[in-house]
């Protein structure tokens, strides 16, 4: 619907009077349609009502062949399943292998590490691991200081 710019008081604006004028034409519209009712006849309604019904016996037909129960997995499918998939054992499978490797032949960089923590040298005597304490008892925790 073009409308020229008749608004004097503002510029861009459509003038009042029109604007009244559209609105009674589009009530005027509204009304005409909303007298006029229209039904479907019988015939539309009895092919809606028997597609629905077709409808409905398909989707219950293919319920009953998805509605079959599964079986849990078992064995090492269900133990993988449960620790997270193969991702997570991939994941566990790296980590153990740079333990072992870093166990078995630990950097220089690591040995000197371990010589600031535990103040004492990886190569040195077992005892290294009885001077470490790990699980410390109640009484350390009462230390003042």
């Amino acid at each position: 619907m073009a409308q020229t710019d008749h608004n004097t008081r503002f510029p861009g604006l459509p003038d009042p009077a029109q604007v009244a004028t559209d609105d009674a034409a589009l009530a005027e519209f509204l009304d005409a349609a909303r007298e006029r009712v229209l039904e479907p006849d019988a015939a539309l309604m009895a092919r809606i009502l028997q597609a629905g019904l077709a409808e409905q016996v398909a989707i219950a037909a293919s319920r009953s062949l998805l509605a079959r129960p599964v079986p849990a997995p078992r064995g090492f499918s269900a133990w993988l399943g449960n620790l997270g998939g193969w991702g997570a054992a991939t994941g566990l499978a790296s980590v153990t292998l740079v333990g072992l490797w870093l166990g078995f032949s630990p950097p220089t960089g690591l040995a000197g590490m371990a010589d600031g923590v535990l103040g004492t040298s990886l190569s040195g005597s077992s005892t290294v691991v009885d001077q470490v304490d790990l699980l410390p008892n109640f009484e350390t925790y009462l230390a003042e200081g």
